[in-house]
């Protein structure tokens, strides 16, 4: 039981919610979609409709001062769109239907949006998580499902911490009609090392150093009620703070939050599911932590840092289920 817990509030969290699945396309029964001239967003007689338009905000030039050209994006793409009949917020929930715009093959570019698909549909209530997907040439598996120059489904969160993803309800005789906009992923590259103070102040204790870590983005100072403007997660690393030469550990994350915002990241060496941050987690400086700058006319940002204490270390010999990099 971990004895000084932030609380779990997150506003555009994006991490990948476990709702990944393969590229085919799965449909449901009813009619196959619809072509997405007006027409097609007509109620009909007997049948339960949806029309689903997309937009997508200003985002940064495709050019090589922005990025772009490193990463590989051009603003051509396609847009998944991930239909569920129960809530996706819970992540071993599947869709229902999943299928690509444009439905002809080919892309579309990000600026010619909005579009709208128009569909049959089964009737009650649905889900929608969507994603424009730029970069061709990389896995979408794992942590790359999310890549820089995507634009996606940011859910909600209600004060109690609950996500609201997208919803409409579908009645027959009628369209159920939604608008969605998509917001731009950009990429932060963090280094982070272990601080060589950790290796004398915490000798004493179970410091293993390896585990996800975790990475927030929140404004103020961080304490019980802290509303996190983003809370993600990356693989699991080796920080080997208790060694003489900590390595200096490269990763990156995507976010769709943009400006001036304090930073904070967190190696979940032991628990990882109490609230954030954990017991025996080590902390790059959580007091007067500092700000990093995520530009609106830019693809990406950098940070760099070092965990200089963990918070509620373990004694040796404590009973505690640690996490173990593979």
């Amino acid at each position: 039981m971990r004895r000084a817990a932030i609380a779990l509030l997150c506003v555009g969290c994006n991490a990948a919610w476990g709702i990944e699945g393969a590229d085919s396309l799965l449909v449901d029964s009813g009619a196959p979609p619809a072509d997405t001239e007006k027409a097609a967003c007509d109620p009909e007689p007997g049948v339960a409709k949806v029309c689903l338009t997309f937009k997508a905000p200003a985002h940064p030039a495709y050019d090589v001062t922005t990025g772009a050209a490193t990463h590989r994006i051009d603003g051509l793409g396609v847009i998944r769109i991930d239909v569920f009949d129960q809530d996706p917020t819970d992540p071993t929930v599947p869709y229902v239907q999943r299928l690509k715009l444009p439905l002809t093959g080919g892309e579309l570019r990000v600026d010619e949006l909005p579009t709208t698909w128009a569909s049959a549909i089964g009737a009650g209530k649905h889900w929608i998580i969507a994603q424009f997907e730029d970069n061709k040439t990389l896995m979408r598996v794992g942590e790359n499902f999310y890549q820089v120059g995507d634009f996606v489904t940011v859910p909600t969160r209600l004060p109690n911490g609950r996500l609201v993803w997208p919803s409409f309800d579908a009645a027959v005789d009628q369209t159920a009609r939604l608008e969605i906009t998509l917001q731009p992923l950009r990429r932060v590259d963090v280094e982070l090392q272990a601080d060589a103070s950790l290796r004398t102040t915490y000798k004493d204790f179970a410091v293993n150093g390896d585990g996800p870590v975790t990475f927030a983005l929140f404004d103020g100072e961080l304490t019980s009620s802290t509303v996190f403007l983003e809370l993600i997660s990356v693989g699991c690393m080796k920080a080997a703070p208790l060694t003489l030469m900590p390595p200096l550990l490269k990763t990156h994350f995507t976010t769709t939050v943009t400006g001036n915002h304090k930073i904070l990241a967190s190696l979940e060496d032991y628990d990882n599911r109490s609230a954030f941050p954990t017991s025996g987690s080590l902390l790059t400086p959580d007091v007067m932590a500092p700000s990093m700058e995520i530009s609106s006319t830019s693809w990406t940002a950098s940070h760099s840092a070092k965990f200089v204490k963990v918070l509620n270390p373990y004694r040796a010999g404590e009973k505690v289920d640690e996490l173990k990099c593979p």
